[in-house]
């Protein structure tokens, strides 16, 4: 135990850094795979970089007789008392930490089987490379791992419901419940540090750039911040499973057009 709190520390500071040059450097570019390759990787390296040092070597401490001689027993009675002290803190901060991470896990463990509840109800259909499960009502629009809830009970046209569709398939393509889960595990270590939870949402925008940019290959992006925009007011929540209409619409329009603005115009000189 001696050894969690500082490895904890540690690599909180390592998180911090990570997203701070993230904030200097990525948050307004459109590198959308290569942003979240460097989120997902900062993740990780945030909690191995710890680990990794060099090894240190000390000279062994010799105590002579005569140096023993000239320390005062009430100076190493109130040396005692004061590790004795700071044991007791520690051990009641490890508690608490102990207690956190069993909440969290919990939650995460109830999340998932919450989700895996929802396909045994609802009916499913078998599509290219996932399954897609109408909701009726009872759920937004959203994808997690291979399934794609559907929400059948939206009025959409056609080009709506094609452009809803590609943004959840690229969820699904990409494997991004894979980086939600990964970001949910690292919470449950590091409940107490706030800088994950900056990941996280940082991660989770990526997620959305990356799907907003291939729901609209072929069609107009007015047309689909429009779509954004209509669907702003909904009122369903599902934490890890990927909800079409309710991560920083503002933002995702913008870097929509960011992106589209700034693509690469193939076959045409300047």
């Amino acid at each position: 135990m001696q050894n969690v709190l500082p490895y904890l520390l540690q690599a909180s500071g390592c998180m911090a850094v990570l997203l701070l040059l993230y904030w200097l450097l990525l948050k307004r570019e459109t590198f959308f795979s290569f942003n979240r390759w460097y989120l997902v990787g900062g993740l990780v390296l945030a909690t191995v970089l710890p680990h990794i040092g060099l090894p240190a070597t000390q000279a062994p401490l010799y105590v002579t007789p005569a140096l023993m001689a000239t320390v005062e027993l009430p100076a190493l009675t109130a040396i005692t008392a004061s590790t004795e002290s700071t044991t007791g803190w520690t051990d009641r901060l490890m508690a608490l930490y102990g207690v956190g991470v069993f909440l969290l896990a919990v939650r995460l463990v109830y999340r998932v089987h919450r989700l895996r509840k929802l396909t045994r109800h609802l009916p499913g259909e078998a599509l290219g490379g996932y399954t897609l499960f109408r909701t009726a009502g009872q759920v937004p629009t959203s994808s997690f791992l291979t399934w794609l809830f559907w929400d059948d009970s939206q009025n959409l046209s056609e080009a709506e419901k094609r452009q809803i569709l590609r943004h959840e398939e690229v969820h699904i393509r990409q494997w991004h419940s894979l980086d939600v889960l990964l970001a949910e595990a690292v919470t449950v270590f590091f409940w107490f540090n706030p800088f994950i939870y900056l990941l996280k949402r940082e991660l989770r925008a990526v997620h959305e750039y990356l799907a907003d940019r291939g729901a609209v290959q072929g069609d107009s992006v007015n047309d689909y911040a429009q779509l954004l925009t209509a669907q702003i007011l909904q009122k369903y929540k599902l934490t890890l499973a990927q909800p079409f209409n309710q991560f920083q619409i503002i933002n995702r329009i913008i870097m929509l057009r960011i992106a589209q603005n700034t693509r690469p115009r193939c076959g045409k000189q300047p």
